[in-house]
Parts: structure tokens; C-alpha cells; sequence
């Protein structure tokens, strides 16, 4: 039973009311921290295991932002963007019963293959200089490499991108060629 008061003097009363407590188990697959790379793809699969008889709807939410709902319970979200994920489930007549999962971080990294460059090809004793390399990303650490034949990369000049994202080595490069 509900009783209204105003100042201390009961206004009205209610008929008994019954109040039920329970949780909507919700969650995120996969959980926690996410590697993405640039270009790819990451499923992530929302879950719900609903109390009986409960009609459900639900959201996806990016970085606090809303950008998916519909009806139903479980739901899988295909994802390209780095960023913070949720799942909200909530009860479809009811908006004030809902929950929500844990944060899974997608954490978006740079295509890890290799940049062709263009430059001056090399004969023994000659040397390579005004090596460019277009379309790197600004603020990437990048690194200069050879094949030394066995397989191991070989590290030539390291460098972060600046701001056209390109890079000039004006450096000269000595190739030498020995006959065994």
C-alpha cells in the first residue's frame, strides 16, 4: 500500500502494491581491451539472458553516443572505429529497467604492411640517396629496413611522420657488394 502526504496529513491511500526486484544479465563479447587494425573488422556480440516473459530492447553506444537500437535481446555489431563500446538492454515497456555492460575498448592501430618506396635502384659501389616514401600516416613511427638475405630485417633509419605525413631521406646509402 501507498500513502500520499502533504504537511504531515495523509492526501490518499492506495491499493496494496507489489514491488519485484531482479537483474537483466548483460554482456559484451569480447570484453575489455580490443587491438583493431586499421582496415579491419571486430564482431562484437552483445548478450542478454532475460528474465522469463520479458520483451527487451537494446543500444549500442560509441564513446557515450548512441548508434544502434532494436528489439530482442542478444545482438552482434560489426565495428571498423577505435573507441569505447557498451551494450544496453532494457525492458521495452519499461525504459527505467535496463542494463548495461561493461566497456570493451577498441584500441585502433595502423595496417602493419610494408610501404612500397620509390627511389634509385643500385649497382656495387654506388649509392642511393632522395628515397621517398608518400602516404605515411602523421604521428607514426616508421622504420627503414633491408632483407640482410637470412631472412632478419635489418633497421637502415627510424623517423615519426610529420605533418604532410610524407618523408625525403637525403642521406646517401652506400651499397656493397661482396663476392664470397
Amino acid at each position: 500500500m501507498v500513502r500520499a502526504y502533504l504537511d504531515d496529513n495523509l492526501l490518499a491511500t492506495s491499493e496494496p502494491v507489489t514491488v519485484g526486484a531482479y537483474v537483466i544479465p548483460v554482456s559484451l563479447d569480447p570484453e575489455g581491451s580490443v587491438a583493431l587494425c586499421e582496415g579491419n573488422t571486430v564482431t562484437l556480440k552483445g548478450e542478454v539472458d532475460p528474465p522469463s516473459g520479458t520483451a527487451l530492447s537494446y543500444q549500442w553506444i560509441h564513446n557515450g553516443v548512441l548508434i544502434a537500437q532494436g528489439n530482442g535481446g542478444s545482438s552482434s555489431r560489426p565495428v571498423t572505429n577505435g573507441g569505447e563500446y557498451q551494450f544496453r538492454v532494457y525492458e521495452s515497456n519499461n525504459h527505467l529497467c535496463y542494463a548495461v555492460s561493461n566497456t570493451t575498448s577498441v584500441n585502433l592501430g595502423i595496417s602493419a604492411s610494408p610501404m612500397p618506396v620509390s627511389g634509385t635502384s643500385a649497382c656495387a659501389g654506388s649509392s642511393i640517396n632522395d628515397i621517398t616514401i608518400n602516404n605515411s600516416q602523421v604521428g607514426v613511427t616508421y622504420h627503414l629496413m633491408y632483407d640482410n638475405g637470412s631472412g632478419t630485417k635489418v633497421s637502415v633509419e627510424e623517423w615519426t611522420s610529420g605533418a604532410d605525413g610524407s618523408r625525403i631521406f637525403s642521406r646517401k646509402y652506400w651499397l656493397l657488394a661482396v663476392i664470397q
